[in-house]
């Protein structure tokens, strides 16, 4: 683009040497144009207009001046044009890379939104069946919190039939060994009286001693009876030893009897502290559940 002038005509002017440009027009003052400032115009207050284009009435009000006619018409500046239009270029460019920037952040903002709904619905679907779970869990929860209050109370149930039972035991075992006991002194008190014991030993060499003396002292009598003095005493003196044996046969009888008697009364006193014993005891196992 040059800077060269063009004989351009503005709309609503008459052409360079048309008589109409000769003659003095009225016209409005108003304020300076900007186009005319930037042509360096600024000292030319008249405008020059088409008359047969009305004009609208500004303040102050309008003044009847006298305009010499137009030497050439108006021009505008090339490079504001070129200003201007690079302006509206970049202006239109601007707003298009910005359209078209958003339209890219709208539809990957789009994408994203589809993605996060979909992410939210599968985390909504997880937390549903978390929630889900969960309420099995509580569920499940009570009802082992439940089972373990009642295998409490059933272990301390058994603790205590347990604790029962080991007490019931231990009372009867030692009843039954005390019983033992007492059978075995029953069992060596009636031994003291049979057969090869002390006493029937005893007692065998008592009862021949008296058999002894019976036949020693009839003898006697009879040797006597016959008159033979000598014999009888002889008869008498083994009838003498007869008795005296009897006499240690009986004291041996009575100390086994003395024995047997003692043991009797210390088997009598077992049995009355077993009958006590067994009557704890019973007290006692009664509570214990079979």
């Amino acid at each position: 683009m040059d800077d060269q002038p063009r004989d351009e005509t503005e709309p609503g002017t008459s052409p360079p040497g048309d008589p109409a440009r000769d003659e003095t027009q009225v016209v409005r003052s108003g304020p300076v144009s900007d186009e005319s400032a930037m042509d360096g115009d600024v000292g030319r207050l008249p405008i020059e207009t088409d008359a047969s284009v009305p004009t609208e009435a500004v303040e102050p009000p309008p003044i009847e001046l006298a305009v010499a006619p137009s030497v050439s018409p108006r021009r505008v500046s090339n490079r504001l044009s070129v200003v201007l239009g690079l302006a509206a270029v970049v202006a239109i460019g601007a707003v298009g890379a910005m359209g078209y920037s958003m339209t890219q952040d709208l539809g990957s903002t789009r994408v994203s939104l589809a993605t996060a709904e979909t992410e939210l619905a599968g985390t909504k679907m997880k937390l549903e069946t978390t929630s889900g779970s969960l309420a099995v869990q509580t569920t499940t929860l009570a009802t082992a919190k439940q089972d373990h209050g009642a295998l409490d109370a059933t272990i301390t149930e058994l603790s205590t039939q347990v604790e029962d039972q080991t007490n019931c035991l231990s009372l009867q075992t030692a009843a039954l060994a005390e019983l033992g006991r007492i059978e075995q002194l029953q069992t060596e008190n009636f031994n003291r009286t049979t057969e090869k014991s002390a006493y029937a030993k005893a007692e065998a060499v008592r009862a021949k001693a008296i058999s002894a003396a019976l036949d020693d002292y009839y003898q006697a009598y009879s040797k006597a009876f016959q008159g033979g003095t000598s014999a009888a005493r002889t008869w008498a003196a083994k009838g003498k030893d007869a008795e005296a044996t009897i006499t240690a046969e009986e004291k041996k009888l009575k100390a086994e009897l003395k024995t047997v008697d003692a043991k009797a009364a210390e088997i009598e006193a077992a049995l009355d502290a077993l009958e006590q014993q067994l009557a704890v005891t019973e007290a006692a196992c009664a509570e214990v559940t079979p």
